[in-house]
């Protein structure tokens, strides 16, 4: 999941995108597709691990080098907000297609909820080992633990993301 392109929910709306040109770091402003009333800072930055020092090559890595933009009011205030970025080259509408998001076991805060609402461990061990994603798990680790649920809980969960972890 891209660290700027965060509503991964809207990926099926997406109006247009800009990439950055230059290897090193771009950082601008943008609307918030959910509230027109508040911007919300990017960062777009190729990360060290894609980049060759000696050929001077970076791997394309779609979610550190594209911002989607999700509506046709947000594109054109993307443009008045990042001007600058634009006229000096830094930024070019990308034409390529997106990246794949993987959608396994993506569940809403109730369906999570409800998972940790269930009383057996055993029940809820064996209901963990059903889903085989790890953001999941760590969403739901993360809801135990705002929940003030039981450590033991939260080990469970840890043992799965880190069996997933080790089995990539």
């Amino acid at each position: 999941m891209s660290k700027q392109n965060i509503y991964y929910e809207l990926s099926d709306k997406v109006v247009k995108r800009y990439a950055k040109v230059p290897v090193h770091l771009v950082a601008g402003v943008r609307i918030d597709p959910y509230d027109q009333k508040n911007t919300i800072s990017w960062l777009l930055m190729t990360d060290a691990s894609n980049y060759d020092e000696k050929t001077k090559q970076k791997t394309f890595v779609y979610e550190d080098e594209v911002i989607e933009l999700y509506s046709q009011y947000e594109a054109d205030a993307f443009v008045r907000l990042n001007k600058k970025l634009i006229e000096r080259g830094l930024l070019k509408v990308y034409t390529g297609s997106g990246s794949t998001v993987d959608e396994t076991n993506t569940m809403s805060d109730d369906e999570l909820s409800k998972i940790l609402s269930i009383r057996s461990n055993e029940d809820f061990a064996s209901e963990i080992n059903k889903l085989s994603s790890s953001l999941t798990l760590t969403r739901l680790k993360q809801f135990a633990i705002d929940m003030g649920k039981s450590v033991k809980r939260v080990h469970v969960l840890e043992a799965r993301i880190k069996e997933l972890n080790d089995n990539s």
